[in-house]
C-alpha cells in the first residue's frame, strides 16, 4: 500500500508574497461576522487617526496653550487607532491574539462612553449613545459562535 509523502511547507504551493507555513489570507473563507469584524476594527482605528489629525490640526489652528496635552491625545490616538488596523490585519488572517486587545479596546470605549451618556447633553447622548451601541455590537460579534469557531479552525 502505498503512503502518501506529508507536504511541507517547501513544498507546498503559495501566491507570490507569502511566507511558508503563513496561513492564507482570503475574503472568501472568512464568515460574514469575521469580516464585518475586521470590517468595524478598522473604521474604529480609521476615526481614531482620523481624530488625533483633526485634534493637530485644531490645536495649530487655535494656537494651544498646552501642546503637552494636544502631543499626549495625538500620539495616544494615533498609536492605538494605527493598533487597531494591525488588530483588523490579524482578524483576517485568523489569528487568536488580535481578540485580546479588542475586547479591551470595546471594554474601554463602552464603559468610558456609559460614563459620559450619564452627564451628557441631549446631541452628546446620541453621539455616547452610539458609541456604546458600537462596542456591544463588536463584543457580541467577538464572542459569538462564528468568529471563534473560525479563529481556532485551522486553514486547510
Amino acid at each position: 500500500m502505498a503512503t502518501l509523502a506529508p507536504v511541507t511547507p517547501e513544498l507546498e504551493p503559495r501566491p507570490e508574497g507569502r511566507a511558508p507555513g503563513e496561513p492564507a489570507e482570503s475574503v472568501a473563507l472568512l464568515p460574514p461576522q469575521l469580516r464585518l469584524l475586521a470590517l468595524l476594527t478598522t473604521a474604529e482605528g480609521a476615526v481614531m487617526v482620523t481624530f488625533a489629525a483633526a485634534t493637530l490640526l485644531l490645536a495649530a489652528l487655535k494656537g494651544a496653550d498646552q501642546w503637552g496635552a494636544v502631543w499626549f491625545v495625538v500620539v495616544g490616538l494615533g498609536i492605538w487607532g494605527v493598533g487597531l488596523g494591525v488588530v483588523a490585519r490579524g482578524l483576517r488572517r485568523r489569528q487568536r491574539w488580535a481578540l485580546t486587545p479588542l475586547v479591551l479596546t470595546q471594554l474601554i470605549f463602552g464603559l468610558s462612553a456609559l460614563n459620559v451618556f450619564a452627564s451628557a447633553t441631549t446631541p452628546a447622548k446620541v453621539v455616547w449613545g452610539g458609541v456604546v451601541i458600537v462596542a456591544v455590537v463588536m463584543l457580541r460579534l467577538t464572542f459569538g459562535r462564528e468568529v471563534r469557531q473560525a479563529l481556532v479552525t485551522p486553514l486547510g
